[in-house]
Parts: structure tokens; C-alpha cells; sequence
């Protein structure tokens, strides 16, 4: 993940050289209260909440990018970034292999 590009255009996403079609999206709100619920637990009894990825709001907004499958070669079919969280108006979050990204826009 470090030192690789994410990229997000009107309908697709590309990451490391794989592009895919935006099929659809979604966007939440989501509390801090509710989020800390659905990631208590993690990989290796770890769990997440918004101080853990410092984030200071209450609530925050989730964004979920559908896609046709991809094959990334180790597994997985997913492309890192396509479930978000908005922590700032330049910083979006994700996470990939239960660890946590922080992108900002450049």
C-alpha cells in the first residue's frame, strides 16, 4: 500500500494499475458510538474507533463504492479504497488486511 496511487475519477477507481467501474454508490453517517460497535473485535482482538484513527467529529460520513470483482493476485477481489471513511474535507480513511490508511488529496 505505501508508496502506491489511489485514484478516484467521476465513475471508476484505480489503484496500482488496475481500474475498475464504479458501478454504484452509497453514503452513511456514521456515529462514533456505532462504528467502535461494528469494529470491536478486529484481527488479533484489536478493535478500532474514531480515536484510534483520530478522528475528532461524532459522526462522520461512509462511503461504499460497488464494483465488478478484480483480481488483485493475492486473494483478494477488492480494491483498497473502496469503502471510505470521510475524516476531513481533504482526508479520506480506509482500511486494507485490518490495517488502517489515512490518503490525502493532492
Amino acid at each position: 500500500m505505501l508508496g502506491t496511487q489511489v485514484q478516484y475519477r467521476g465513475s471508476s477507481l484505480s489503484w496500482n494499475g488496475k481500474t475498475v467501474r464504479v458501478i454504484s454508490s452509497k453514503t452513511t453517517n456514521v456515529s462514533a458510538g456505532q462504528f467502535a460497535l461494528e469494529n470491536a473485535g478486529g484481527s488479533g482482538g484489536g478493535s478500532v474507533n474514531f480515536t484510534s484513527l483520530r478522528i475528532n467529529n461524532q459522526n462522520v460520513r461512509e462511503f461504499t463504492l460497488e464494483h465488478p470483482n478484480v483480481d488483485l493476485g493475492c486473494g483478494t477481489i477488492g480494491l483498497p479504497g473502496d469503502h471510505l471513511l470521510l475524516k476531513s474535507s481533504s482526508t479520506v480513511l480506509f482500511s486494507a488486511c485490518a490495517v488502517w490508511f489515512e490518503l490525502k488529496r493532492v
